[in-house]
């Protein structure tokens, strides 16, 4: 059994950019379980870059850094991460994605999961699609490149006023 059917469901992804992103990647391993580093033709990869951040895993440290974020995501992680370490990400989203990187570094495979940011009025899901990439030389995870979509409009949230107005309404 391919290693991808085991390490996520493919019928979860219902974005098209993140069928064609797994496609990419899995016609990138060339033989082998995951594509090393820079196995994907950047060309093909060009289209989704506003929507992909780009980390590497330190050798010696296995520290995950943050070497490119698409402009798109900057809302989402309330800062430009680029140059940062994963340990130093905001404390609410660091909780939601640090097992996902250490999970994709040992089972050396994609990872799918469905995320909520929210504000006062507003929420937004966003799907995202984790696909690591070895050191060809000593073939260990030696990085990632991870997709970040909106799944659901900004929608507004019901608020306390909201749910009064439905019950005097009803």
């Amino acid at each position: 059994m391919d290693a991808i059917t085991m390490a996520i469901d493919t019928s979860q992804l219902t974005r098209t950019e993140l069928w064609q992103l797994l496609t990419l990647w899995r016609n990138g391993r060339h033989g082998r379980d995951i594509p090393a580093v820079g196995g994907l033709c950047p060309v093909d990869v060009a289209p989704f870059l506003g929507h992909i951040v780009i980390v590497e895993v330190e050798e010696r440290t296995d520290r995950i850094r943050f070497l490119q974020m698409g402009r798109e995501l900057t809302p989402v992680f309330g800062e430009d991460m680029v140059g940062r370490y994963l340990d130093q990400m905001p404390l609410a989203l660091r909780g939601h994605v640090e097992e996902s990187y250490r999970t994709m570094m040992a089972e050396r495979a994609p990872q799918y999961a469905e995320f909520e940011v929210a504000g006062d009025s507003w929420m937004v899901i966003f799907e995202r699609l984790m696909l690591p990439f070895c050191d060809p030389a000593t073939d260990r995870v030696a990085g990632a490149m991870v997709a970040i979509y909106p799944r659901i409009s900004i929608r507004k949230r019901a608020t306390e006023a909201d749910r009064a107005e439905e019950s005097v309404a009803a």
